[in-house]
């Protein structure tokens, strides 16, 4: 069943590799969205595909590459929308 969510993550998350990690994970799982940085200093992700692909996704991205530190994760489902046609980086 398809699925979408919006992922916010807090902590070290920015100049680390982050948005890159994000990107690759995701399009291993077949997943579409985008991941930017917020002025914050926190990182937000969208993601849509398959609901188990997106559960393994947010599991993948709450520890994050080696050099990231997530100290919290918010996760909002959605319903798909189908707008994304890749994975970008913003």
């Amino acid at each position: 069943m398809n699925a979408a969510a919006f992922i916010k993550l807090h902590g070290i998350v920015q100049g680390v590799g982050f948005r890159f990690f994000a990107e690759s994970k995701a399009k291993r799982l077949s997943l579409n969205g985008f991941a930017r940085n917020e002025d914050d200093g926190s990182l937000t992700i969208y993601v849509e595909g398959e609901r188990e692909s997106i559960a393994k996704f947010i599991d993948e991205v709450s520890t994050g590459p080696r050099l990231a530190r997530v100290s919290n994760i918010e996760v909002s489902w959605k319903n798909f929308s189908g707008e994304y046609d890749d994975f970008y980086i913003e």
